[in-house]
C-alpha cells in the first residue's frame, strides 16, 4: 500500500525531541542540576520518590530567572546563551538556561517557583502535558525550585521500561556524583522520604570531596597529575594500578567542567596503564581536560554526554603522556619502599561442596625433578607457589611426560565430546607462559587455560553447595566497615536479602558505607574487592534481576576471584589435581563468563602449519 510522507503533529514531534534529551528519571536531575550550577548556586537540595520515577524536586539558592522569561523558557528552542551561530562554538556553561525544559515538559508535569536575587516576590509556573497552566506571582526563597512529577504518563510504552526503584534511584546518584565531584564549592544534599541518600558538604579542595564521595580507600592510593601541553590543561587524580575496579564506572572524565563519556580520553587513560593491571581491571579516574571552547563541540549528543575535539590527537597525547609519567614516578617510589612480597593463597581441592578455609604459605621450590625431566627447558625452574593444593594420593614425579590419571566427566557441549575423562590419556608437557597448561595426545595438542579451568570448577561446586543449602559462613571477628559510592549503596541495600542467602551479612550503615559481619570462609582476597565486584556485576540486571540470576552473577565473580591467575606457576601435583576436577564437573568447556577452558589442535591443524600437507 502506497503511503505519503507527512508532517507530525506538534505533541508528537516535541515527544519524540523530548526522548533524545529525557531517556529517564537520571536525565531530568541531569538538565536540571547543571542548570543549578550554571546559576551559580552554592546550595542544592534534590529530594526523590520511588527512584524519581514517581517526583523530583530540585531547589538550589542561585541566581533565579527574570519574571518575564519563566514562560519563554519552556518554549522549544528558548535560550539565554546563544545568540549567534558562532556562539554555539564558544559555550562556557553546561547548557543553554531553559533549553531542556521543554523536552521535560513534553513527557511530565513541571512546576516552577524562582525569585531572582533582590526580589521582593518570585513567581510559579505550571506546566502540564507541554501546555503552561498556570504563571502567578508567588512568595518563594531566592533561587529556583523544580517539582517534576508524572513522569512518562503520556508515554506508557517509555514508562514500562524504567527500571526498579533501587536501579533508577542508582542511576540519578551516578550523575549527582559526577557533578559533586567536580564542584566541591558547591553543597549538595540528596533525600528521599524524609532519609537522607546523600550528602557532600562544602570542601576545601578537590582531593577532599573525593575522599567524602569515593571513600578513603581510594584517596589513600591516588596520584594527583597536571600537565600542559599545546593549549590542552589536564588536572585531576588517578588510583595507583594496585587499586582497581571490574568496571569503567569509576572512571570520571570532565571536558570544560562538564561530565562527559569520551571514547578518546578513555583509550589515552587505558592506555597509560598499559602492562600495569590485570586483564578486564580498571583504575579509578577523576580527570579534568580543559580547552579552549573553541576547540570542542559539545553538542554532538542531545544530552551533551559526548564532545568532539578539534584536535583530537593532541588531547590524546596530552592525557596518555601525563598520566604515563605519574604512574612510572609511582612505580619507582614504590619499588624503593616496597614491602616484601606476599605469599599466593593456597585453596584446597574441594570434594563434593565443602570448602576449606584458605590457608598462606611462603613460595617453596616444585617437587618436580627438574634436573631429570628431559622438558625442563618447557617446565618453569623458579619457585612455585603452591595455589591448587593436589589431591591426597599424587603419583610420585617421573622423568618422563606424565599420563594423568582421571576420573569421568559429564561434559556438556559438543566441545567436549570426549566425555569419558577429558583429559585422559593426556601427556602432560608443561605450562606455557605460566598461564596455559600443555598436553599432547594422539592425535594432536590441547591447550588448557588454568584460570578459566579453576573458575569453572569453583563455579559448579558453589552452586552444588547452594543447591543442597551448604554454603559455609563465617562470623569475622570484627565486622569489617566498607566505603561505598552513594548509588553502590543503592544497590547493595536493594540486593541485602540476596547477599544474606550466600552466607553475607552486610548492613547499609548510610549513604556511603556499609559494615560487612560474615562472608562465605572460602573467600580470601580484599572484601572491600569483592564486594564492589559482585555489585558491579549485578548493576545492570534491571527488572530480570531475579534471585537466581543474582546468584549466578554472584558466584561467577566469586568463581573468578578465588581462581588461580595467568602466571602463577602450578607444581605438576597442582595440575592434576586441577584435571582430575575438571573432568569431574559438566559445561566443562567454558568459564562462568562463556571464555573458552581449552583449545584443542587436530594433527592435520599442526601439519597444516608446518606445511606438511
Amino acid at each position: 500500500m502506497e503511503t505519503r510522507i507527512s508532517v507530525l503533529p506538534k505533541d508528537i514531534a516535541d515527544k519524540i525531541a523530548a526522548g533524545e534529551v529525557v531517556e529517564r528519571p537520571a536525565s531530568i536531575v541531569k538538565e536540571l542540576l547543571e542548570n543549578a550550577v550554571d546559576a551559580e548556586a552554592t546550595d542544592i537540595v534534590i529530594e526523590l520518590e520511588e527512584g524519581g520515577k514517581a517526583s523530583i524536586r530540585i531547589t538550589d539558592n542561585g541566581a533565579g530567572i527574570d519574571p518575564r522569561d519563566v514562560e519563554t523558557a519552556f518554549e522549544r528552542h528558548a535560550t539565554s546563551k546563544i545568540a549567534t551561530l558562532e556562539d554555539m562554538y564558544r559555550i562556557r556553561s553546561f547548557g543553554f538556561r531553559g533549553e531542556a525544559l521543554p523536552s521535560i515538559a513534553a513527557i511530565a508535569d513541571v512546576e516552577l517557583m524562582t525569585r531572582r536575587r533582590g526580589d521582593l516576590s518570585g513567581v510559579r509556573v505550571r506546566v502540564e502535558g507541554g501546555h503552561l497552566i498556570e504563571a502567578a506571582s508567588a512568595g518563594c526563597p531566592e533561587g529556583t525550585t523544580f517539582l517534576v512529577r508524572n513522569i512518562f504518563h503520556a508515554i506508557p510504552a517509555r514508562k514500562k521500561f524504567l527500571k526498579k526503584d533501587a536501579i533508577e534511584q542508582s542511576y540519578c546518584l551516578d550523575v549527582i556524583t559526577r557533578i559533586a565531584l567536580a564542584y566541591p564549592d558547591i553543597r549538595i544534599t540528596v533525600n528521599q522520604n524524609g532519609k537522607t541518600l546523600f550528602k557532600a558538604p562544602k570542601t576545601r579542595d578537590m582531593a577532599e570531596r573525593i575522599a567524602l564521595i569515593l571513600g578513603a580507600d581510594f584517596n589513600k592510593r591516588i596520584l594527583p597529575v597536571e600537565g600542559t601541553h599545546d593549549g590542552v590543561r589536564l588536572h585531576g587524580y588517578i588510583s595507583r594500578p594496585d587499586f582497581t575496579r571490574t568496571s569503567s564506572k569509576s572512571i570520571f572524565l570532565y571536558v570544560n567542567g562538564r561530565s562527559v563519556r569520551d571514547a578518546l580520553i578513555t583509550s589515552a587513560v587505558m592506555n597509560a596503564y598499559r602492562g600495569q593491571l590485570e586483564p578486564r581491571k580498571y583504575p579509578a579516574v577523576v580527570l579534568f581536560v580543559d580547552v579552549a571552547p573553541e576547540e570542542v563541540d559539545v553538542n554532538v549528543h542531545p544530552a551533551k554526554t559526548e564532545v568532539r575535539f578539534r584536535e583530537s590527537k593532541k588531547v590524546y597525547e596530552t592525557v596518555l603522556e601525563t598520566l604515563a609519567v605519574a604512574l612510572s614516578r609511582s612505580l619507582l617510589s614504590a619499588t624503593s619502599t616496597a614491602e616484601p612480597s606476599r605469599p599466593s593463597p593456597s585453596f584446597s581441592q574441594s570434594s563434593g561442596s565443602s570448602f576449606s578455609q584458605p590457608s598462606f604459605s611462603r613460595s617453596g621450590r616444585s617437587d618436580y625433578a627438574v634436573k631429570e625431566n628431559p622438558y625442563r627447558y618447557f617446565i618453569s625452574t623458579g619457585a612455585a607457589k603452591p595455589v591448587y593444593q593436589p589431591v591426597p594420593e599424587v603419583p610420585p614425579a617421573r622423568p618422563e611426560p606424565m599420563a594423568l590419571p582421571v576420573g569421568p566427566a559429564s561434559a556438556a557441549s559438543d566441545a567436549a565430546a570426549e566425555t569419558e575423562g577429558f583429559l585422559s590419556s593426556r601427556d602432560y608437557l608443561g605450562q606455557v607462559g605460566g598461564t596455559y597448561l600443555v598436553f599432547a595426545k594422539a592425535d594432536g595438542l590441547v591447550l588448557v587455560d588454568q584460570h578459566a579451568a579453576h573458575e569453572r570448577i569453583r563455579y559448579e561446586r558453589l552452586k552444588e553447595a547452594d543447591a543442597r543449602h551448604s554454603l559455609p559462613s563465617q562470623m569475622l571477628l570484627l565486622p569489617e566497615v566498607i566505603a561505598l559510592s552513594p548509588s553502590e549503596c543503592a544497590l547493595m541495600a536493594e540486593f541485602e536479602e540476596v547477599f544474606q542467602r550466600i552466607g553475607m551479612e552486610i548492613t547499609v550503615l548510610g549513604q556511603d558505607s556499609v559494615a560487612v559481619k560474615s562472608m562465605p570462609d572460602f573467600i580470601s582476597t580484599d572484601v572491600a574487592t569483592v564486594i564492589r565486584d559482585m555489585l558491579a556485576e549485578v548493576a545492570d540486571l534491571g527488572k530480570t534481576h531475579a534471585p537466581d540470576l543474582i546468584k549466578e552473577k554472584i558466584f561467577a565473580s566469586l568463581a573468578c576471584k578465588g581462581a588461580v591467575k595467568a602466571h602463577d606457576r602450578l607444581t605438576e601435583r597442582e595440575v592434576i589435581a586441577l584435571c582430575e576436577d575438571l573432568n569431574r564437573i559438566p559445561n566443562a568447556a567454558t568459564c562462568p563468563h562463556g571464555r573458552p577452558v581449552y583449545v584443542q589442535f587436530a594433527m592435520k591443524d599442526l601439519e597444516r602449519l608446518f606445511k606438511r600437507t
